[in-house]
């Protein structure tokens, strides 16, 4: 039953990663390199709160499967690496602050929000 509720969940977050992404370079261009800094922020933050608010026999679902499926390492790193690659070294220093940093800072904040 877990892993259905972690399949669940990483549907609908990676569903949702995908029609955020899209948004989100269909409203300011697909040069924009920080559209994945911003949901994997969210994700983080949302992993945060729901950590700290929710019943912990929810978390398979919420934040395995979808903080899971939302949030992607493997994708920064490559858009990261190809940054790096394209000589755009301002671009890479801000996406890779605005992920790492970013993503700690909102978890800290969605713990906190949530009173934990």
């Amino acid at each position: 039953m877990t892993a259905l509720a972690v399949a669940v969940g990483g549907a609908i977050g990676a569903c949702l990663r995908a029609i955020l992404m899209s948004g989100i370079a269909a409203t300011v261009g697909h040069r924009f390199t920080h559209g994945l800094a911003v949901v994997n922020v969210l994700g983080s933050f949302s992993f945060g709160w729901i950590i700290a608010n929710v019943d912990p026999n929810l978390h398979p679902l919420l934040l395995t499967g979808l903080c899971g499926g939302l949030t992607t390492f493997s994708t920064f790193a490559h858009s990261a690496v190809e940054l790096l690659r394209a000589g755009r070294f301002g671009a890479f220093v801000t996406t890779t602050a605005l992920n790492l940093a970013g993503s700690l800072v909102a978890v800290a904040c969605g713990a906190a929000l949530a009173g934990h």
